[in-house]
This record gives C-alpha cells, sequence and structure tokens, in this order.
C-alpha cells in the first residue's frame, strides 16, 4: 500500500529555483498527497545539482527544498482581541465564536468562559466603551423562535459578563436578530457554522 495515493513526479517548471539549478536536466519536482479522516497532507519535493560552483559547494552538490502543508480543522473559539478591537473601530462591528450554549436553550457552557474572559479583559481595557450584544443563528427551525432564542442568548452572555466580571450594565444592551443578518449562506454546514455568532457592536 503506497504511502500517498496522489503522486506526480517530473521535470521542474520554470521557477525561481533556477537561480540554485541552471541545469534543468538534473531537476525535478515531486508533490504528493496523502488523505487522511483528520485532514489530508501535502508535500512538494523540488531536487536538482545546486548552481554555486567553488567554496562551499562543490559542483554537483544536490539541493533538496521540501514544503509539508497539513490541513487542520478551524479552529473558531480562539480569538484575538486586539483584531477585535480594530473591527469594532473601523466597522463598528466585530464577530464572536467560541461561545457556546446548549441546544435550544440559553444557558452557556463552559467551554465558552475563555472567550468570555477575553471580552471582559478587552471591556476594562477600555473603560469608555459600550457595546451591544447581539446573538445571531442560522435559518434552522422557526424565525420568530430564533429571534427570540438569539436574543435570550445575548441576555445571557451580557448578565455573565456583569454578574462574573463586574462589567457595568449600562455598558451593554443585549439583541437578537435570529437568521436576518447572515454573514455566509445557509446553504452548507459550514456556512450555517459561520451565522451562530456573537457580534459586539458599537452603537
Amino acid at each position: 500500500m503506497p504511502l500517498y495515493d496522489q503522486i506526480h513526479f517530473k521535470e521542474a517548471p520554470e521557477t525561481h529555483f533556477e537561480a540554485v539549478a541552471p541545469d534543468k536536466r538534473t531537476a525535478r519536482h515531486l508533490t504528493a498527497k496523502l488523505s487522511r479522516s483528520e485532514g489530508d497532507v501535502y508535500i512538494s519535493l523540488f531536487i536538482a545539482r545546486h548552481g554555486f560552483y567553488g567554496g562551499d559547494w562543490p559542483e554537483g552538490q544536490p539541493a533538496v527544498f521540501q514544503v509539508i502543508v497539513e490541513e487542520t480543522e478551524l479552529q473558531t473559539g480562539l480569538i484575538d482581541m486586539e483584531s477585535v478591537m480594530r473591527d469594532i473601530e473601523s466597522k463598528g462591528k466585530a464577530a464572536i465564536y467560541g461561545i457556546h450554549f446548549d441546544v435550544d436553550s440559553a444557558k452557556i457552557k463552559d467551554e465558552s468562559k475563555p472567550t468570555i474572559e477575553k471580552i471582559a479583559k478587552l471591556l476594562k481595557e477600555n473603560p469608555n466603551l459600550k457595546l451591544h450584544v447581539v446573538g445571531h443563528t442560522d435559518n434552522t427551525g422557526d424565525i420568530e423562535y430564533n429571534i427570540e432564542l438569539s436574543e435570550k442568548r445575548a441576555e445571557s452572555l451580557v448578565e455573565f459578563l456583569v454578574n462574573n466580571y463586574n462589567i457595568n450594565e449600562k455598558r451593554l444592551n443585549s439583541f437578537g436578530v435570529g437568521s436576518l443578518a447572515p454573514k455566509a449562506t445557509n446553504e452548507t454546514e459550514d456556512g450555517r457554522k459561520q451565522n451562530r455568532r456573537v457580534e459586539l457592536v458599537k452603537p
């Protein structure tokens, strides 16, 4: 059974590598792909006789350039608060992922706490910042129900920040818009995942 399920081996294309491999007859380029359930792996190899003669690189010395790329699942729970603040200032809002709720519930899951802690830190470092906390859903289910659920979830986040991090409640207002303001298409699971979010909106 081969290690890689797709392998291509051919003469090297016209690339910047010719600066170190002027003799194209000796140059070869290999690309390969390994399919895995946890994410595909790609490898690219460029092999040639080195073009710099003399010194530490005698004529005929092989040169090998290797690039390996591994696919991984996008980690949406990780947020950069500097980037969030830049979005708030330049766009008037920032999408936040990593706040999770029980199904059909406004109860915040424990795994959401690292993200909420960063939001609290942002608010404490910017004491004059006031925000609308807006809940969003995908389009699965009844639209009126989703609007109500998204509003309850936004309220839960505001209450959590107020009760656990001593954030002044006058700085935060909660709203829910359900699926009325999608960020991506609701036709795919990836799109629906992007639409299930909380946005911090500057009034």
